[in-house]
């Protein structure tokens, strides 16, 4: 079991980046750590009161589901607690609180405000531009 622990500590090391990437002045709200590329990111995020882990991933441009969810959609998905992952595919990323409202049903209100603020604060710069550029953290 040491073993184990130490090969995902280096793991984490050499794939992750952080501890605080992308924060505010005052170190308290933003991107702590992040790892991956555009088409699959994962974010660990400092919000005004807990701490959300998600993952960002686009769908290849052909996906059929129960609908085409191709070309302009992202899939974001937050682990939860048992490392459930709960979330759906979100197609306007300009009205991104209503579209985060019927991904994420299960969180409250001030939940859902405060993950609207960390993706038009931290978050959207990062992976539309940013990863975009470098293609790979």
């Amino acid at each position: 079991m040491n073993k184990e622990k130490e090969v995902q500590r280096i793991l984490q090391r050499k794939l992750m980046k952080g501890p605080h990437f992308k924060m505010n002045e005052e170190g308290t709200m933003g991107i702590n750590y992040v790892s991956g590329n555009q088409s699959t990111v994962f974010y660990e995020l400092y919000g005004k009161n807990q701490i959300y882990q998600m993952l960002i991933m686009k769908p290849n441009v052909n996906l059929y589901t129960n609908q085409y969810v191709g070309k302009n959609y992202l899939m974001f998905l937050l682990i939860e607690q048992d490392e459930q992952m709960k979330g759906g595919f979100v197609s306007n990323l300009d009205q991104i609180s209503n579209e985060f409202q019927k991904a994420f049903s299960h969180l409250k209100s001030d939940e859902i405000e405060d993950l609207h603020y960390l993706w038009q604060t931290f978050i959207k710069e990062h992976y539309m531009q940013e990863l975009k550029k470098n293609n790979a953290y």
